[in-house]
């Protein structure tokens, strides 16, 4: 990626001899984003699928750019044509009819371009005519055959191993394509669009003719071809009656597995329609799934690409987790319609346009389809099963949970770039964690910020200013604030997208009894921000009682402070569709005495204050309330007993977890510094220190015991409530610590709480058992009572399992067995799996013979035993890539083993190198089948500079090693290189 505050439109030019994927074709001299100089008006693309070589016949129709399009210097390349070409065989080129001599044009091969010398000055017709061989195509971009389906995956450099072109997402055009194949081989032909004929051909053979007729870039263009059923449903658009055909291409093998699928794609239409007022703009959409898919799914018009596995979800082969992934997953292929189709992006440093404001549509949907689903779960059990407390709470913290353990690590290592990244060198590294989750976290502050209202009418402006373009971020972010008030915070609200890392916001809290008043002071720092960023700070105050307050911001603050807002009891006045969301609305300073218990402060300088009144007695302070915005927060004078009222008492479902968090975090920071004193003594030495040390703080206890025996808590978020903090959620926020050491530091704690909550962890696993029993055949599927009373079972056996019980392996063994769903028997395997015991033995064979013909659910066996932290594991990991059950073409093994592995705290940093050295290895070896898969692993080791000094000198041995192999991949290279770059950076400091 780029570096470290360098402006998102400047370029790095790529090695002209490199054979990576790059967009410099968007780029000019000066690094500045340069339009293509033609428009490719329309094209036809006729591709014939036969064994070993697959033909493809380009027809396109272009003209120079158009008529007022500022072209600068471009002007000048109007007179040659190039094109991007991969890997191809070129066979033919045709200009308006005629063929074109060889000296008319250069194919240069390791450029991956192909150049016309001199075109027409007005519109013509290019016919390329090249052959390209998906069976030998294991990188598994561009057109490729697995399990004897061809399939194609084209963003975002895919297109170009297809056939030529200006492979660049702001080039649109409207597409036909006409597929041809084997009848008895591939008997099913689909592509884009609209199906407008159908036929059969001499020599077996038949085709299908496809016609999209929205303008779309090459990257959406999708073919697939082979033995293919279908799953056909449909549903009715709300305001015309229209039925759409909604068809699920799978392997006949799937039959009979692809209705949860079916039911997902169709409520988030619905939800679409109802929420967004998007409507479907075709006759069918379809989905097709893939063995060995490289990612999980890939959006393209009118078909979505997914690896099987993520279609064929049923509760004998699925978690409950895994449904849940699969329902947001099927949602956000789907709204990419319009967030990502309709409107592109111009330039792929763009991409969390589409993917982050796609990402929070699909979270949106997730948490409303819960509620619909719970409430009408309760509604037909009688009050069987009581409904959540919390509607839809646990969503939003298992968000806020994914940016801590994920994006916000991201943020501190050596890969940092911010969710605009600066042009690097592989565009296939700009598939992060911080583009899609942090992006996300961008526009919900929108949402935030506006207000439900406002931020529907600016997304309709948006959708309706750019249909059928390719927009950039600037784009968006005018787009809502066209009609808002707030408009003048645009330029904070863009630094955004630009500034790398997690601001930290230091809070500080006064209260005066004499003026009974509250002010509440905030800074916000971050050493990559050239200017502060417009931060939504969502609080409540809550009394001695345990109760909500009322809050009243005194005028002279709202006078003076231009930004507030305030929620709770106030409906937005606008007309928009209904969502769980709490509307909230801009409050005018005459308005800052209306009733309510949330406010949000828009802090848009580097610090503010603002001043609560009406307050007879000192309140607690509940701050980052729905976690309404990525930061890190620092409250001074916060004690172990503060944050223990919040815990118990907190209405905000965030703010009440977070309390529960910042308790444990400050727990195991505490003792980790007694075990770093004792480290020199040995392993006996830190367990005694950490047995001599303060325990778990009453608070705490207090916190989790009356959240276990609340039965009107939603079952999932209790789960959340007892999970501890992960040890890579720690370590950004520590002093270069022990990665080990910090484990066994979580160990004991875990090990701490679980005595002191084992009546409240076996009472609630023993009702759940009991509900879950009364509920019969229907606990068994994806019904929502019985997900939510699995989830918090599974998470009190999951703390219990601390205590290292005998008799406790009995039973999960027991579990094991018995189990009626694959939720209940993976969370039993896991438990089992980090002791080495004849029980996990037995277990593992198990489930190895029950599913060996599944190789997808064979995954979760994979990682079940790659992430365990018994000692000495790299051995049993190394074993495992030679076994059967692993196939290191199918990305999803790859990340399920290797990526399993670096989960693994106690044998990927093994204090002797080995878990770095055997990643290294296993980056090498998979490089060499797909640079993308390899390069996910390869940033595993580029973490060091947050880790103990031994650990960060083991991790970078290995980085120079991959630095120094011969024929690595461009995207791995790039990832070594910038976290070898940093260590450079470091010692020039120094």
């Amino acid at each position: 990626m780029g570096t470290k505050g360098q402006d998102s439109q400047s370029a790095r030019p790529p090695d002209a001899d490199s054979d990576s994927d790059s967009e410099s074709s968007c780029s000019s001299d000066d690094g500045t984003y340069a339009p293509f100089p033609f428009a490719v008006e329309r094209v036809h693309l006729d591709i014939s699928f036969n064994p070993g070589t697959t033909v493809v016949t380009n027809t396109m129709h272009i003209s120079p750019a158009h008529p007022g399009q500022q072209l600068g210097s471009a002007a000048e390349s109007c007179k040659q044509l190039v094109l991007d070409g991969k890997k191809l065989q070129l066979l033919e080129i045709h200009l308006d009819g005629k063929p074109l001599p060889p000296q008319a044009y250069t194919y240069n091969q390791r450029a991956s371009k192909l150049t016309l010398h001199s075109v027409p000055s007005s519109s013509f017709e290019l016919c390329i005519k090249s052959a390209t061989h998906p069976e030998a195509n294991t990188g598994l971009q561009g057109l490729f055959m697995r399990a004897g389906i061809y399939a194609t995956a084209c963003e975002a450099m895919g297109f170009r191993r297809i056939s030529f072109w200006p492979d660049r997402p702001d080039v649109l055009s409207t597409w036909t394509v006409r597929l041809e194949g084997d009848v008895a081989a591939l008997p099913v032909l689909l592509s884009n669009g609209n199906m407008t004929a159908a036929g059969q051909l001499p020599g077996d053979r038949h085709y299908a003719a496809w016609e999209d007729p929205w303008p779309k870039p090459c990257y959406l263009f999708s073919a697939v071809a082979g033995k293919l059923s279908v799953h056909e449903g449909s549903h009715t658009i709300a305001s015309s009656g229209k039925q759409v055909a909604v068809r699920i291409y799978t392997a006949p093998m799937y039959e009979g597995k692809l209705d949860f699928v079916l039911l997902s794609a169709r409520a988030a239409m619905a939800w679409d329609e109802a929420m967004w007022g998007r409507e479907y703009d075709l006759d069918g959409y379809a989905m097709a799934g893939v063995e060995g898919f490289l990612d999980d799914a890939c959006e393209t018009k009118g078909i979505s690409l997914f690896h099987v596995h993520l279609l064929a979800v049923t509760p004998a082969t699925h978690t409950d987790e895994e449904a849940d992934e699969s329902l947001r997953l099927i949602a956000h292929e789907y709204f990419h319609n319009f967030s990502g189709n309709r409107v592109t992006v111009r330039d792929w440093y763009q991409l969390t346009l589409k993917e982050g404001l796609t990402r929070f549509r699909d979270q949106a949907f997730a948490a409303d389809y819960d509620a619909a689903a719970s409430a009408a779960a309760a509604a037909s059990s009688a009050g069987a099963v009581s409904g959540p407390a919390f509607p839809c709470s646990w969503h939003r913290v298992l968000e806020a949970q994914g940016i801590r353990r994920d994006q916000m690590p991201e943020d501190e290592g050596s890969l940092s770039h911010p969710i605009r990244p600066c042009c690097g060198t592989s565009l296939d590294n700009l598939y992060t964690d911080t583009v899609y989750d942090k992006g996300a976290e961008v526009v919900r502050m929108y949402h935030t910020i506006l207000g439900h209202g406002r931020f529907y009418n600016g997304l309709q402006t948006f959708f309706q200013q750019h249909d059928g373009t390719a927009a950039t971020c600037e784009d968006f972010c005018q787009g809502m604030f066209a009609s808002s008030p707030l408009a003048s915070l645009a330029p904070a609200m863009m630094r955004w997208y630009d500034t790398n890392g997690t601001p930290e916001l230091t809070i500080r809290t006064t209260y005066s009894p004499a003026k009974q008043t509250l002010t509440l002071t905030v800074k916000q720092e971050l050493e990559t921000a050239k200017a502060p960023l417009l931060i939504p700070l969502k609080v409540g105050l809550i009394g001695p009682d345990g109760k909500d307050l009322l809050l009243h911001l005194m005028p002279a603050t709202a006078g003076s402070s231009k930004h507030i807002k305030q929620a709770g009891n106030r409906k937005s006045s606008a007309t928009t569709p209904s969502s769980s969301y709490t509307p909230t609305e801009v409050v005018t300073p005459g308005l800052c005495g209306s009733e309510c218990c949330s406010m949000v402060l828009l802090l848009d300088s580097w610090s503010g204050s603002w001043v609560l009144s009406r307050l007879p007695e000192k309140p607690a302070v509940s701050l980052l309330r729905d976690f309404s915005a990525p930061v890190r927060l620092h409250v001074e004078g916060e004690t172990d007993k503060s944050l223990g009222f919040l815990a118990l008492h907190d209405s905000n479902p965030f703010a009440r977890w977070d309390a529960v968090q910042r308790l444990m975090t400050r727990l195991l920071m505490r003792l980790y510094k007694v075990a770093e004193r004792a480290a020199a003594g040995g392993e006996s030495a830190i367990e005694a220190a950490l047995a001599a040390a303060p325990g778990v703080p009453p608070g705490l206890v207090a916190a989790l015991q009356a959240a276990l025996l609340n039965d009107e808590l939603d079952g999932q978020y209790k789960a959340l409530m007892l999970q501890l903090p992960g040890v890579m959620e720690l370590v950004p926020q520590m002093d270069e610590p022990d990665p080990e050491l910090l484990w066994m530091v979580k160990v004991h704690v875990g090990l701490q709480l679980a005595r002191q909550l084992q009546p409240q962890l076996e009472q609630l696993v023993q009702q759940c058992d009991s509900k879950l029993a009364a509920a019969g055949e229907a606990a068994v599927g994806f019904w929502p009572p019985a997900v939510k009373l699995r989830a918090a079972r599974n998470a009190a056996l999951g703390l219990l399992s601390y205590m290292e019980d005998r008799q406790l392996q009995q039973q999960l063994l027991q579990r094991y067995y018995s189990a009626s769903c694959m939720t209940d028997r993976l969370a039993a395997l896991e438990l089992l799996a980090d002791e080495d015991t004849p029980a996990r033995s037995a277990a593992l064979a198990h489930f190895h013979d029950t599913y060996r013909q599944q190789p997808s659910v064979l995954h979760k066996w994979l990682y079940v035993q790659a992430a365990s932290d018994i000692e000495g594991n790299v051995e049993n990991v190394r074993a495992l890539m030679r076994h059967a059950s692993f196939d290191i073409t199918d990305p999803a093994a790859v990340s399920a083993l290797l990526g399993g592995f670096s989960d693994s705290m106690v044998n990927f940093h093994a204090e002797d190198g080995s878990g770095y050295a055997f990643m290294a290895d296993a980056v090498i070896e998979v490089d060499r089948v797909n640079p993308i898969a390899a390069a996910d692993l390869a940033e595993c080791l580029a973490d060091w500079d947050m880790l103990d000094e031994e650990h960060q000198q083991l991790m970078k041995a290995q980085l120079r090693r991959l630095a120094g192999t011969k024929g690595l991949s461009a995207d791995v290279r790039e990832i070594v290189e910038d976290a070898l770059e940093e260590d450079s950076s470091d010692d020039s400091t120094d």
